[in-house]
């Protein structure tokens, strides 16, 4: 005869033997019909407006992180010191609601809630003006198609009863072949470059190109000491043309589109702006030549730098 504890321990052993293959997994986090009700705004999009009768330009690129449970937006303007953001946005299954909340490089910290309204993804907040009154704003992505949708930023103030449209986008998806990178001609550029002799060095690196974006660095050094330096970058424009933006030190922003492109020749050039006007590279596999072009003083100016491939540093 088995001593009761031992039965009792034997019974439960058995029981959860039996007990693992059930037939019915529980439900990943996140997996949800409601928690896909975003799925229509992931991937690349173009988005374009009209600003002071000014057609005006934006990349939207939109995809799902930490393990499928965030929708991460990355929003940047195409224009010089334009709006840059990023929303992160959750569906909260006690509460029943989308949870969003927005940063960006002009010091805003938004959070909205909200879900869909029939067929229009609505979320909004609200909050108090400095005269202490009730301001609702809302964000509507309205006519959604695969391919096209409408955003509207909204505005309510007290006990108005319409909301006036601040502003609206109209996005287009923009097809990416999987695996297709936009920049891959420019990727000869990629790599460490260099000029140096006893008393100068110039050296100007390009990282290759990923998800549609270059970044780069200039830094010049004489007798020893750091002169100057230059943050650049390439990616697609409004158009899905590429743009070639610097930013040396102390200035702002300067874009300049690709007018030109051979297989080992890219010009670069910003009709708008006097000095440098283009901004030419001439590349082979171990050679470099840089030169920037335009009006000086009235009259026609020219740099050049002649680089050769070096390890990066």
């Amino acid at each position: 005869m088995k001593h009761p504890a031992v039965a009792l321990l034997h019974a439960l052993c058995v029981a959860l033997l039996f007990s693992h293959d059930t037939g019915a997994q529980p439900q990943p986090p996140c997996q949800s019909e409601a928690a896909k009700q975003f799925d229509f705004w992931l991937g690349t999009w173009r988005g374009t407006w009209t600003q002071d009768s000014e057609t005006k330009t934006a990349l939207n690129v939109v995809n799902r992180s930490h393990d499928g449970c965030v929708v991460t937006e990355q929003f940047r303007e195409d224009q010089a010191r334009g709006l840059v953001g990023t929303s992160v946005s959750v569906w909260n299954p006690r509460t029943s609601q989308w949870q969003q909340t927005w940063v960006d490089n002009q010091g805003s910290y938004l959070a909205f809630t909200g879900g869909l309204e029939g067929a229009t993804m609505t979320l909004a907040r609200e909050v108090k003006t400095k005269d202490g009154k009730a301001l609702r704003e809302r964000m509507r992505f309205t006519d959604v198609t695969r391919d096209r949708f409408v955003w509207f930023w909204e505005q309510q103030i007290d006990e108005e009863k319409t909301w006036t449209v601040q502003w609206r986008i109209e996005y287009a998806r923009v097809e990416v072949a999987p695996g297709a990178e936009p920049l891959a001609k420019l990727e000869a550029l990629a790599g460490c470059w260099a000029s140096l002799t006893d008393k100068r060095e110039y050296r100007e690196h390009w990282m290759r190109p990923v998800g549609g974006m270059m970044v780069g660095m200039v830094r010049q050094i004489r007798d020893g000491k750091a002169i100057s330096y230059e943050a650049m970058r390439i990616e697609l424009d409004g158009d899905g043309t590429p743009v070639f933006i610097a930013r040396p030190k102390g200035q702002a922003e300067t874009r300049f589109r690709l007018k030109e492109q051979t297989a080992d020749r890219f010009v670069f050039e910003n009709s708008k702006h006097d000095f440098p006007r283009r901004v030419i590279y001439r590349v082979t596999n171990t050679t470099l030549d840089a030169s920037i072009e335009g009006d000086r003083n009235g009259k026609s100016h020219g740099i050049e730098f002649a680089l050769k491939r070096t390890e990066c540093q």
